[in-house]
């Protein structure tokens, strides 16, 4: 599954061109039409990520008990 997102991603991202501002994870909209920028790109990067992240962790399991810690120790406040 990873290997198939990893490839979704380089077609999102060949779609705009490697330096497109709107590749980035949160593209900038100012003066674009949103429709214009909308792609898989964000979805595939915040998968990317939390698949590193489930890694790092080592493994499901313990991420998600991990993640489930910390949204209730910091549920409704800011960063």
């Amino acid at each position: 599954q990873m290997q198939e997102s990893l490839t979704h991603l380089e077609e999102a991202v060949s779609q705009f061109g490697a330096t497109s501002p709107l590749t980035a994870l949160v593209p900038p909209l100012d003066g674009i039409d949103p429709d214009d920028a909308f792609s898989a790109v964000p979805y595939e990067k915040g998968l990317a990520l939390l698949n590193h992240l489930t890694s790092v962790a080592g493994g499901h399991a313990k991420f998600e008990t991990f993640a489930k810690a910390y949204i209730a120790a910091y549920a409704r406040r800011t960063f």
